[in-house]
């Protein structure tokens, strides 16, 4: 076989991050990046700076050894480039590796930085130069885990016992060159392998990439031509918690080779999950036995008691997890009580997420596992289980639940069954060898148009050991382009293709049949673009009260950024996700956003009561995803940078969102109309504060305001031209008309209109005040009002920090606000706030006053202690 390669992982033990074969491997462009010259590198390295938050600075001169200090971003961005030539160099290399792998390197750090004694939270370089500095092994980990989180999913075998850890991570650590030589002879010496590089960074699963060499060719080059030998990556994974095999290989041969070669090695039996579904049960009587505990034989089972159950979901508010739990004694006396309360219910047998139970003397746990296409699979570890006893535990699991234990089950006979039966199909893009439930969902989906289906064919390389594929096109070739060899293939299959338009259209009739039956109305608007990516929404108006709903259709992942984003504007939002399996939606279930599969909704029995009953999920919710909004938007407005510094990834309205979203926090009776009213002369928004003033009679004052934010990115600050004069007046003058406002008003009018921003330009002040008291009619006594960003964010900041003591003097807090919202002097300082907080947080002031807790747990000790000894004499 000639020179034998080892894996990445032993290669560079020498922790050498200087050497360049080190970043080819993990393919960085380091040649490319060497050849920079001093002023490139500098200038790649400061671009990343600029594009850094404070809190990014912040990490990167923590790790860098910079000491703390009080610099604007502009001189901490001026200190870090002092930095020597090779640390740019490598932050730069970093920034290359990094790209496309975010998630990879978040979810790898999220394990391993446990034992740091400083954790990085926000930017991924910075994880990475903190890794790297650790051991270059972490870089080669992450490789491997983004590799295989990249890649479908392969051949999956269970193993008929337990698989040790150390054991399975010593095939690729010390028999690597025993694991590719026996491979190399299963192939008939025809096939050269190399383990590559290998992790188990999680201590449960241990990931390989397997390379096979298909190809040995002279590549043209730039400077001169060179060897190329091209591989087949290979992608295995042993998975020691549900004790199973994966391997994602074209060829059946390899899979077979490599699960032979582990059963040799690990000394286990592996066998293949088929595809052979068990239909032939009851559901009914299996609903009964899982939530009443009714046997479905007729005589009662005594030797199988099942001790504690997990459920997945409930119909109790956000649909939590229930678990029931008796040590000594049978628990479906407590889940049948649940059920009659409507606590529990199950929508399906995926609900049941896992049981433990005691045959005979014999404690397991037996796990549900969901696949993609909707089966299920209920597993235990038999280790350790004579086969004759395992068959009679088997028998006795069949007889108490009506399923069997290690066997697939379809879940095709319940509609949440039906749903990702759905939701599987739609993830297809051939037509593949289908089931008779999968052939009669296709055939559904394809009369109404949602999947359409056509035929295509493609040429292939004949050659075993040349994987080239092609869509044929009209010239003819006669040789593969890629080996040459002479005898090509062909192949006719059938594609499927989704409709999103159709699902669209499906999806907007039912809302339409929502919107006869309920308050709301479609309104329509265009489409959005978020991160350069454009979006559309179905956007409702709730006819009585005003409210937002929009519901967006999608196909495939999101990014958490776009995600961010829709919970920062505080907007219900349902995502519709198409051809996404339900078991991967819970990471979208979040703040402001609901998350539901087309499959679910495509299988109800009403499904237009979908949109209700989602806007009701996510109002339960609507505390403590308006505290979680107003920390992360917080903590963005905190950290923006300087104005000039400002990127196109943050816009005026992320500005807004953000905003509002801490004056929200502070003043509950707020409402947002920018990107409500899109296309309408109104101010951004408004917010009201009430409070009530001491004396014989209740002497209650309301005052509303209107609000402007003013993103600003240049120095000079933003201009309030008479253009903006003229608007905010004419805001004013139309608000004053509102009825509700002069109803509601103490002053029977708008107090003051403020202006947001993160960059004034005080030459503005004077005019726009001018502008207000020469324009405004006689009695308007509205006024312009200037609050700059930092004493906003110091706001939020103090009120969250006071929370408790403000809530306590809650009226005196709001009337030193209405004092300072409407002060002559137009501008609202930092001092202005401390007077605020300081009359807010004065206990001699408070009109509630919380118990000492304290106090009241040392007075309980010191009565129990009492009683305690009062016992003791008694006796």
């Amino acid at each position: 076989m000639g020179n034998k390669l080892k894996s990445i992982n032993e290669l560079f033990k020498e922790e050498d991050k200087g050497n360049i074969g080190f970043w080819r491997n993990l393919g960085v462009s380091i040649d490319k990046i060497n050849d920079y010259s001093s002023f490139l590198l500098g200038k790649k390295y400061k671009d990343i700076l600029k594009k850094s938050s404070r809190d990014l600075l912040l990490e990167f001169e923590s790790i860098l050894g910079f000491e703390e200090n009080e610099l604007n971003n502009d001189g901490k961005i001026d200190q870090l480039c002092e930095v020597p030539e090779e640390i740019k160099r490598e932050i730069v290399i970093l920034k290359d590796f990094l790209s496309r792998k975010k998630k990879s390197v978040i979810s790898y750090y999220n394990y391993v930085s446990v034992g740091f004694d400083t954790p990085f939270t926000h930017s991924q370089i910075i994880q990475l130069k903190q890794l790297l500095d650790d051991s270059i092994q972490h870089l080669i980990c992450i490789y491997t885990l983004h590799n295989w989180l990249i890649r479908g999913t392969g051949d999956v075998f269970s193993s008929n016992k337990s698989i040790n850890l150390d054991k399975a991570l010593s095939i690729p650590e010390k028999g690597a060159e025993h694991f590719e030589g026996e491979l190399y002879k299963k192939s008939s010496e025809s096939n050269k392998y190399r383990v590559f590089s290998f992790t188990s960074y999680d201590n449960i699963n241990v990931l390989i990439i397997l390379y096979r060499q298909i190809n040995d060719t002279s590549v043209p080059d730039f400077d001169e031509p060179f060897r190329n030998k091209e591989i087949a990556p290979i992608m295995i994974n042993i998975n020691t918690e549900e004790n199973t095999l994966e391997v994602r290989s074209k060829f059946k041969k390899e899979v077979r080779w490599i699960k032979e070669y582990f059963e040799e090695v690990l000394d286990n039996s592996f066998t293949e999950i088929k595809r052979e579904i068990f239909k032939e049960y009851d559901s009914d009587i299996v609903l009964k036995a899982f939530l009443e505990g009714k046997t479905s034989d007729k005589e009662e089972i005594q030797d199988l008691v099942v001790n504690k159950i997990s459920f997945r979901n409930s119909p109790l508010i956000n649909s939590p997890k229930l678990s029931f739990s008796l040590e000594n004694g049978d628990i479906f006396t407590s889940v049948k009580d649940a059920h009659n309360k409507e606590c529990l219910y199950l929508e399906s047998i995926k609900d049941v997420e896992s049981l433990s139970f005691t045959f005979r003397s014999i404690k397991r746990t037996v796990k549900s596992t969901v696949f993609d296409e909707g089966n299920i699979l209920f597993s235990m570890n038999d280790r350790g289980i004579s086969s004759e006893l395992k068959e009679q535990l088997e028998d006795s699991f069949f007889n108490r639940f009506g399923i069997p234990l290690n066997k697939l089950i379809s879940n095709a006979k319940f509609r949440a069954g039906k749903a990702d039966l759905t939701d599987y199909i739609m993830t297809l893009s051939i037509v593949e060898e289908l089931s008779s439930e999968e052939e009669e969902v296709l055939k559904k989906l394809k009369k109404e148009g949602i999947i359409n289906e056509y035929t295509t064919e493609n040429i292939y390389c004949e050659n075993t050991e040349c994987d080239f594929h092609s869509k044929k096109e009209k010239e003819f070739i006669d040789e593969c382009p890629e080996c040459g060899y002479n005898q090509l293939g062909l192949e006719t299959f059938c594609v499927l293709e989704i409709s999103l338009r159709d699902i669209r259209k499906y999806i907007k009739s039912l809302v339409r049949v929502f919107c006869d039956l309920s308050d709301w109305e479609i309104r329509s608007e265009p489409k959005k673009t978020f991160f350069s990516k454009e979006y559309e929404f179905i956007n409702l108006i709730n006819k009585e009260s005003g409210e937002a709903f929009q519901i967006l259709i999608h196909q495939g992942a999101i990014q958490n950024n776009f995600l961010e984003k829709l919970n920062r504007s505080l907007t219900p939002t349902a995502i519709i996700f198409v051809g996404v399996p339900e078991k991967h939606l819970s990471k979208y279930n979040n703040g402001c956003i609901f998350p539901v599969n087309f499959g679910k909704i495509y299988n109800m029995v009403k499904p237009e009561e979908v949109f209700k009953k989602v806007y009701e999920s996510i109002e339960h919710r609507a505390k403590s995803f308006l505290s979680s909004s107003a920390n992360k938007s917080f903590e963005i407005l905190k950290n923006l940078p300087d104005p000039q510094n400002l990127g196109e990834d943050y816009s005026p309205s992320d500005f807004e969102d953000d905003v509002f979203n801490l004056l929200k926090d502070i003043f509950p009776n707020a409402d947002k109309w920018g990107s409500n009213m899109s296309g309408k002369e109104v101010p951004e928004g408004m917010f009201t504060l009430t409070y009530k003033i001491k004396g014989p009679i209740d002497n209650t004052k309301k005052y509303v305001y209107s609000y402007d934010c003013k993103l600003n990115k240049n120095n000079q600050g933003y201009d309030l031209k008479k253009g903006e004069q003229r608007k905010a007046v004419d805001y004013v003058t139309m608000l004053n008309h509102v009825r509700h406002i002069t109803h509601y008003s103490t002053s029977q009018q708008l107090s003051s209109h403020i202006f947001i921003s993160n960059n004034f330009n005080e030459n503005n002040f004077e005019t726009m005040a001018e502008h207000f008291y020469k324009m405004l009619p006689e009695g308007y006594n509205a006024r312009p009002i200037f609050l700059p960003l930092n004493v906003l964010v110091y706001l939020h900041s103090q009120y969250t920090k006071n929370h408790q003591k403000i809530n306590n003097s809650r009226n005196i807090f709001m009337e030193s606000l209405q004092n300072v919202l409407t002060t002559d002097r137009y501008v609202i300082t930092q001092s202005d706030i401390d007077d605020v907080i300081g009359d807010s947080v004065d206990e001699s002031l408070a009109e509630y006053h919380d118990i000492d807790t304290e106090k009241v747990r040392k007075e309980v000790l010191k009565k129990t202690k009492k009683e305690g000894m009062k016992s003791g004499i008694s006796h």
